[in-house]
């Protein structure tokens, strides 16, 4: 009793690519359910997101990457966009993601930077 909102998000979606010569093409979409735990009266904020990117293997082991990814439709003004590049780092031990961002509308953040590393572990 007391813990949390007592409400859910739920988020379904689609991902699609299509990959041609050196370019993967990548479209994401789908619906968001929001609920508003704030609110006195229980109510929910029904959004659209998605992403739409393009990678390009410029060797094997290194790829560069750009898209647009963001919520729309909001009426309680969760709208966001961001506008997001990296590069993709191939090696034997591993992958390494490096990428910068920068947000397109005032809820969005001015600008962000990530990183990552991706191996496999055998059992």
């Amino acid at each position: 009793k007391g813990f949390g909102t007592d409400q859910t998000d739920f988020w379904a979606g689609g991902i699609v690519s299509k990959t041609v010569g050196r370019w993967r093409l990548l479209a994401n979409a789908g619906i968001g359910i929001l609920g508003e735990p704030i609110s006195e009266v229980p109510n929910q904020d029904d959004v659209l997101f998605f992403d739409i990117g393009a990678e390009y293997a410029v060797t094997d082991d290194l790829s560069v990457a750009a898209g647009f990814d963001g919520i729309t439709g909001s009426r309680l003004d969760n709208d966001r966009a961001l506008f997001r590049a990296g590069a993709i780092f191939r090696t034997r031990w591993g992958t390494v993601d490096i990428g910068a961002g920068a947000g397109l509308t005032d809820k969005s953040g001015d600008f962000r930077v990530s990183a990552g590393f991706t191996t496999a572990f055998s059992l």
